[in-house]
């Protein structure tokens, strides 16, 4: 267990340092909100499952930052759908299809389709289990102002870890921690207002039901560059992710 703790602290020594304020512009964003999420595993065949993913970042209050008014409002509300070919038992490759609309249900609204390609592959350290996620994206996000989506390019990095409380495994009826880091690299398009555009780090802590599922509780840090002037946004969020496993087509019964 010392070893694991040892191994673990220089990661957490970088996200907590992406935690730190930074300098305050008078155009930028800081909030704390809330970031509800429900994602649901279907398995379509021993090889193939179908991932959907519903997740709202929300700011409950209305703030001034200078000149600019910046209400309450449902901030970032996604829908994601993906297929995912679990090639071995540590690597799996997906593709899909999210849906993002910001500030959705007032005028400000901006829609974005954003087909993607990924690879995940995880390993182990001891007890923890450390998994990297590539995902390459094509982002079409609304112009208001001309109605057209022109496409940003993306490669998103994502590290996650999982430790179980007890033992080596995460077992039914069991506590569990679990954390990421993700940075966005923007590479093209006109919403490339920075090379590392988004950065997003997160710490929770899990209960695992058993078959059905499980519940995470924790912190999310988001940081983003908002325009080409450099102005930001960053979002302190209390996160919730509800992630069932319902055998929706009997998969797991044929075999």
């Amino acid at each position: 267990m010392r070893k694991l703790i040892s191994n673990s602290i220089p990661l957490l020594i970088l996200w907590l340092a992406f935690l730190l304020p930074s300098t305050v512009h008078s155009q930028d964003v800081h909030f704390t909100g809330v970031l509800p999420t429900y994602t649901q595993l279907t398995p379509l065949s021993k090889k193939v499952d179908w991932t959907f993913f519903f997740g709202n970042a929300i700011n409950p209050t209305d703030k001034q930052f200078g000149s600019l008014n910046y209400p309450e409002a449902d901030v970032r509300l996604q829908l994601n759908n993906n297929i995912v070919y679990k090639a071995q038992k540590n690597l799996s490759f997906a593709a899909g299809l999210l849906y993002q609309k910001n500030f959705a249900f007032d005028s400000r609204h901006v829609d974005e389709y954003r087909p993607y390609q990924q690879v995940l592959f995880s390993h182990y350290l001891s007890a923890l289990k450390v998994s990297h996620r590539f995902r390459f994206c094509e982002r079409f996000i609304e112009n208001p102002t001309t109605g057209n989506y022109p496409l940003t390019t993306v490669l998103q990095y994502n590290t996650t870890l999982l430790v179980p409380f007890k033992g080596k495994t995460v077992q039914p009826k069991s506590f569990y921690a679990t954390g990421f880091a993700e940075e966005f690299f923007f590479l093209s398009g006109p919403n490339k207002f920075s090379f590392l555009g988004e950065f997003w780090t997160n710490a929770s802590v899990g209960y695992n039901f058993g078959s059905w599922g499980k519940l995470q509780c924790g912190f999310t840090y988001e940081w983003l560059a908002r325009n080409a002037k450099k102005d930001t946004r960053q979002m302190y969020l209390f996160s919730t992710d509800l992630i069932t496993n319902f055998d929706i087509f009997g998969v797991r019964k044929k075999k």
